[in-house]
């Protein structure tokens, strides 16, 4: 072919869902492989246009362009305009980045994968990046305007289309009319040096960290628009990791996630549909699943206040015999932290092996993780909070005088395995089918101060002494997802759903006691057992028609619970219920701009909700399932320099579980059923970069929280009724604003501003039952190299709260008196990376 041929045509090949390809060669449509099957269009701007179907150009069309180029006036600028879209669905691919060789700027589709670029004349070698995908480049002569249309196929065996199925039937798309966020890797790895996933999370809208430590590591927790964990719906790679009895998520037992996590979706309110518990706040979906085709090595060095220190090292083979990745992780994690006694001790593993062929994916994962952490759950009272914030009086019993016990402990060891097969029927119908299990076994120890024995099934003695007991928990949660998907031209629907079962035993055992009298040392002296079978199967809908989409989801969950045998405060637990949900979505987006990046939205949901295992424990009075009907409205934008997203909502509850501000023997939560309450509020994020070398990222939530009427029986036994009363840990206000600049290549510095306004302990609106409202201020500074030996090395330092701001981000109340969880004041932390 002949070189003047260059400036009309430009080969893509070996295009999917899970990476793009783009080949560096040019050839005529004789000599093309039969496994790529990519084609692109170029045509003179104001000519003829492209037949919509876009059929490969011939021999004679190229010969007829060829002599068309020479009679163009010659210009300084061209324009090189059109979309990104799948080649059989015309399905577009957004936030796909353009870039050409010796020009810095790059250029990002809008979310309908349309382009317009402006470049001098010249041959460049361009390059297509879109997330997750791998990036290769082609070669491209601009000595015209050009218009084309880049359609992307799925046929090779180095490009697997249906890798993203596994994670799809919980995900909300870029045109899907409910509010979320996503958070990529890259945004993850900047903070990620040692804090804990809520840490990494807590720059997005509404959501509020917390850390038993105080420092971040080790037991951490968050909440989204006041919700904590328990109402919160997590999925890794689409299979469920709430503990089913608790619904709570408990993170330290699978340190160091961020690092495997390929990108965050964080979906607030209802949601879609997915797997597990409820979403009563939001939805966290972490997706690992990505195909690096290449070899590749990464060390990770991070340190930091209170001897933490994280190290990770991550490897994987690349593509083998074009069928076949490996990919594996270790993490260790250590901290001192903040609080007395706090200090935690992690170690994680991750595998993963992959098999790909063209329609057909296996993928097998592993994530192990093994926790030792001293309790750090009791919190301090108020003139301690002043005084001596690093108080600890686990291993004392608070106001002993005994030295504390060297092994009131945590400690717990968990694994996920996960199996997923993926295949492509057709260009329209692709299936998933998922296994997993989930083995977690561990204890906590505690020494007691003067237990009265009967309270531990220690018949004929009246006698009380000190021991040390522990109280273990030993379950099994297995399962299996499923989803089918079909995509056509102006319409994408999903049948899904679930089947998972816990089986969870919960024992206690007395290993020392002062005065062993009667006492049956080793032996159990509470058992029982929960067993908890979820179904779910839900179908959802998107439909487009011009700029309108239309969705639609519907879910039925059915739910079985019980728990027989004997608490540890020796009563007699039988609780056996059934419980059927139907949980219907509906939502509409209007496509707005001449370049179709921006979205008006309006969404109605409907979801229920069971009690925990806690709720029917720690109640005199059987606890009531939730109902929540959540209304969105919202509008969103993109563009190349500007992101921005604007919500209203509103979430009315029946029968709503809250926080009482209560804990119970073991430092959980107790809450209990209001019959009316809502929260309803405003929520905003933008990211904008004026220029490229100084830019901003900041979200802002306002919001209101009631409940109607909240009766409660204080600890003297008075009935007192509160009215029109705020909701427990729900602050009004929340909002962030990092500044940052790129003044050279390679260096970048960031300003990072975070708020917190004032949030109740209880749900009686008393103002000394309060969290203080609370500004924080971080520096970080980062630094990377690109050495031809190696991809990068990278250098970060940060430093926490540097107005040394004395806060609480969590508390309690006990007999009417508040109670709190300290927080780190300045503190530092670095990090070297070296990726290969």
């Amino acid at each position: 072919m002949k070189k003047n041929l260059l400036p009309i045509l430009l080969f893509i090949t070996s295009i999917s869902y899970s990476q793009i390809s783009i080949s560096g060669t040019v050839t005529d449509e004789l000599k093309r492989p039969n496994n790529l099957v990519a084609k692109l269009h170029l045509k003179k701007i104001k000519k003829e246009k492209v037949d919509k179907e876009t059929l490969l150009l011939k021999k004679e069309q190229i010969k007829t362009l060829t002599s068309d180029t020479t009679s163009i006036t010659k210009k300084i600028i061209y324009i090189l305009s059109g979309s990104i879209r799948d080649k059989f669905t015309k399905e577009i691919i957004d936030n796909s980045v353009i870039s050409f060789s010796s020009i810095e700027q790059k250029h990002t589709t809008t979310l309908d994968g349309l382009f317009k670029i402006e470049i001098p004349a010249g041959e460049y070698f361009m390059q297509v990046k879109t997330r997750g995908h791998n990036i290769e480049s082609t070669a491209i002569s601009v000595s015209m305007d050009l218009d084309f249309t880049i359609l992307l196929t799925k046929d090779s065996l180095k490009s697997f289309t249906t890798e993203a199925v596994v994670i799809s039937g919980t995900r909300a798309t870029a045109h899907t009319p409910t509010t979320f966020t996503k958070i990529t890797s890259e945004e993850l790895n900047e903070n990620n040096l040692g804090k804990d996933l809520p840490y990494l999370l807590e720059l997005t809208p509404s959501v509020v960290a917390s850390s038993d430590g105080g420092n971040g590591t080790g037991y951490t927790s968050m909440r989204i628009r006041g919700s904590d964990m328990t109402r919160i719906n997590f999925t890794l790679n689409g299979f469920p990791i709430n503990d089913a009895e608790s619904q709570g998520v408990f993170l330290v037992n699978t340190p160091d996630l961020a690092s495997d996590a390929k990108d965050i979706q964080i979906q607030r309110g209802i949601g879609t549909s997915t797997n597990g518990a409820g979403a009563f706040g939001a939805s966290v979906n972490i997706n690992t699943n990505e195909k690096k085709t290449k070899p590749h090595a990464e060390f990770s060095n991070s340190f930091g206040s209170y001897m933490t220190m994280k190290n990770t090292i991550k490897a994987g083979t690349g593509l083998l015999f074009d069928h076949f990745t490996f990919d594996g992780r270790f993490s260790h994690l250590m901290t001192d932290g903040f609080i007395d006694r706090s200090e935690a001790k992690m170690f994680a593993y991750a595998l993963n092996a992959a098999y790909y062929n063209k329609k057909s994916v296996i993928r097998f994962n592993l994530f192990a993780g093994k926790e030792r952490t001293y309790q750090a759950w009791n919190g301090v009272d108020k003139d301690q909070s002043k005084n001596d914030r690093t108080f600890n009086s686990a291993g004392t019993d608070y106001g002993q005088k005994a030295v504390p016990y060297e092994n009131e402990t945590d400690n717990y060891d968990q694994k996920n395995y996960q199996l997923a097969f993926s295949h492509q029927f057709s260009n329209r119908i692709s299936a998933n089918l998922g296994l997993h299990y989930t083995k977690g076994r561990g204890y906590f120890e505690q020494y007691k101060v003067d237990q009265d024995l009967l309270d531990y099934g220690v018949i004929n003695s009246t006698n009380n002494t000190d021991l040390i007991r522990r109280r273990w928990l030993d379950n099994d949660f297995f399962g299996s997802i499923f989803s089918v998907a079909y995509k056509a031209k102006n319409i994408q629907a999903t049948l899904g759903g679930g089947w998972n079962q816990y089986n969870g035993d919960h024992f206690g055992e007395i290993i020392w006691a002062k005065d062993a009298r009667d006492v049956a040392i080793n032996e159990y002296y509470y058992d029982n057992n929960g067993l908890k079978t979820d179904f779910n199967t839900f179908l959802k809908a998107e439909y487009t028609l011009k700029r309108f989409v239309l969705f639609g989801d519907v879910q039925y969950r059915k739910v079985s619970y019980s728990v027989h045998g004997k608490d540890n405060d020796q009563r007699v637990l039988q609780e056996d219920v059934d419980y059927h949900f139907v949980n219907p979505k509906i939502g509409l987006t209007y496509i707005l701009g001449e370049k179709r990046n921006g979205q008006l939205y309006a969404s109605f949901a409907m979801a229920n909700r069971e009690p925990t295992r806690n709720d029917f424990i720690d109640n005199d009075a059987a606890p009531k399932t939730e109902n929540m009907m959540d209304f969105e409205l919202g509008y969103r934008t993109k563009s190349k320099k500007l992101n921005f997203g604007i919500d209203a909502f509103y979430m009315k509850y029946k029968n709503q579980l809250v926080l009482t501000g209560a804990l119970n023997d073991v430092g959980s939560a107790v809450r209990t059923n209001v019959a009316n309450s809502f929260r309803t509020g405003v929520e905003a994020e933008l990211a904008y970069e004026p220029i490229n070398f100084f830019g901003l990222n900041t979200t802002a939530t306002w919001s209101l929280n009631e409940i109607d009427a909240f009766t409660l029986i204080d600890y003297t036994g008075t009935t007192i009724t509160h009215d029109k009363t705020k909701i427990s840990y729900s602050p009004a206000v929340t909002g962030n604003l990092t500044l940052y600049t790129k003044p050279f290549k390679g260096f970048k510095f960031a300003i990072i501003n975070k708020f917190v306004s004032e949030q109740f302990l209880d749900n009686t609106t008393t103002k000394e039952n309060t969290l203080a409202a609370y500004y924080l201020m971080d520096v970080r500074a980062s630094y990377s190299i690109k050495p031809k030996f190696m991809s990068e090395i990278e250098f970060i330092i940060k430093a926490n709260n540097i107005t040394n701001t004395k806060y609480s981000t969590n508390g309690y109340v006990y007999y009417d008196s508040p109670y709190y969880y300290p927080q780190a004041g300045t503190n530092f932390e670095g990090a070297i990376n070296l990726k290969f």
